[in-house]
């Protein structure tokens, strides 16, 4: 019996011993960071970098998130120093449990841990604490330029190129994106490496006039790049300025008063095929671009510029409201439907042009517009006629000397069988095509 004893305390002894060497000798929690002072999560544990040697208590939380901490955080800070050969201050990061908007406070981010899994914010933060080390007074007093420029770094070091959904800066850092993709590999090295070196001869400028201070940040810090000649002829093509002002230009925009959700997956289907062109979304207020998945008031923007208009109504639009649409556009596709169940798919408008749509929505009636044919004759034109009630007129009596085609020199109004549709014949080609689904 006292064999027995002596040997189970023995075991026990020998067990609790090795468990204590294994703790003596296992490394404290750490993160094995260059720009991150300590980490508090979510449950309020907390963790420093490994350089410090500070023993905490044993974090679950953080053993959880280290992979995805360490697997997007290390190889980003470790790249931003290798291009730009600074140190930046150590920023002190800690983890909300509840929904928070990322901000960076002193050297300090308050972020969602939910955003730390899912989206770039907390390396768009890292971001911009080098930028503001490379000119602190610069973008201390240029807050939209910090932004922008922080996260088109982080879109450069991305693969995938995403973030999650964001304002004007992801908006801008897409057109920088947009000019950057087009360099060379050896220009896209040259580029980022030079970045120190261009931002330090930044100036703080005082802005007097308030509406335009954010295209004079903005067109300040594109001129910084003058100097990089391709860059900055890719960049002043994405027409991002226009008579000091910020402009927005879309080649394909979907006008609705209230957005059907299905439009974003179909026009994310249509973005992957054809990833060099704007489209975007607007309800007369927001702007939805699609490529740089970023939400902005269109009061953001002085000027917008659309060169293919898709308006869709369940009203009957009168021309003149045709005519005073808030943008300047080429062509516009007028579409009826009053339902939200209806989800018209203009991939086939997009890479067939209106024959395509034609074909693919055969009980849907539409008029495609020339707006500057139209807007031609704006003051000869009776601007209070509805635009589906003028064309079923028109339809019905197409050879009127006094009809509303006449006005733009009609030749002859040509049917066509197989795709339902007119198609007007004029000297100014200002209705491009028709069709009037009656509805009894």
């Amino acid at each position: 019996m006292t064999s027995k004893f002596v040997g189970s305390a023995y075991l026990t002894l020998s067990v609790f011993v090795i468990l204590m060497l294994a703790q003596a000798g296992q490394k404290p929690l750490c993160i094995n960071s260059q720009s991150i002072e300590k980490i508090t999560m979510a449950d309020a544990s907390v963790v420093y970098r490994c350089a410090i040697r500070k023993k905490v208590p044993y974090s679950v939380t953080f053993v959880k998130n280290q992979q995805i901490l360490e697997s997007k955080i290390l190889p980003f800070e470790s790249w931003l120093i290798l291009n730009w050969k600074i140190k930046a201050p150590k920023i002190a990061v800690q983890l909300s449990k509840d929904p928070v908007v990322t901000q960076l406070q002193g050297r300090s981010v308050l972020i969602w841990e939910q955003n730390l899994k899912s989206t770039q914010q907390l390396e768009v933060e890292i971001a911009k604490n080098y930028l503001k080390t490379i000119n602190q007074k610069f973008f201390a007093a240029n807050d939209l330029a910090l932004n922008s420029l922080a996260d088109f770094v982080v879109k450069v070091w991305s693969i995938d190129k995403k973030l999650s959904f964001g304002g004007l800066p992801t908006y801008l850092a897409h057109q920088w994106w947009g000019a950057y993709s087009d360099l060379s590999p050896k220009e896209k090295y040259n580029l980022i490496r030079k970045f120190p070196t261009i931002l330090k001869s930044a100036t703080v400028a005082e802005f007097k006039d308030l509406e335009s201070k954010n295209y004079d940040q903005l067109n300040q810090l594109t001129q910084l790049f003058s100097q990089e000649t391709r860059f900055f002829s890719l960049l002043e093509s994405k027409n991002t300025f226009e008579e000091n002002s910020l402009v927005a230009s879309f080649d394909y925009l979907v006008l609705m008063p209230e957005v059907r959700s299905g439009i974003f997956k179909s026009l994310a289907g249509i973005q992957k095929r054809k990833p060099h062109f704007n489209l975007g979304i607007w309800d007369s207020k927001v702007l939805y671009h699609i490529g740089s998945k970023s939400q902005v008031s269109a009061d953001s923007f002085r000027k917008l510029k659309v060169d293919h208009l898709i308006w869709e109504s369940c009203d009957d639009l009168d021309l003149k409201s045709v005519l005073s649409v808030s943008a300047k556009v080429r062509k516009l596709l007028v579409i009826k439907n009053c339902s939200a169940q209806n989800q018209p798919d203009y991939a086939q408008y997009v890479f067939k042009g209106i024959s395509g749509f034609a074909a693919a929505h055969p009980q849907v009636s539409f008029v495609q517009l020339d707006m500057p044919s139209l807007n031609m004759k704006r003051d000869s034109i009776g601007l209070q006629q509805k635009i589906f009630e003028l064309m079923s007129q028109q339809s019905a009596n197409k050879g009127t000397k006094t009809s509303f085609f006449s006005q733009f020199g009609l030749q002859r109004l040509q049917w066509d069988k197989e795709l339902q549709i007119y198609i007007p014949k004029a000297q100014i080609d200002a209705v491009e095509s028709f069709r009037v689904i009656k509805t009894y």
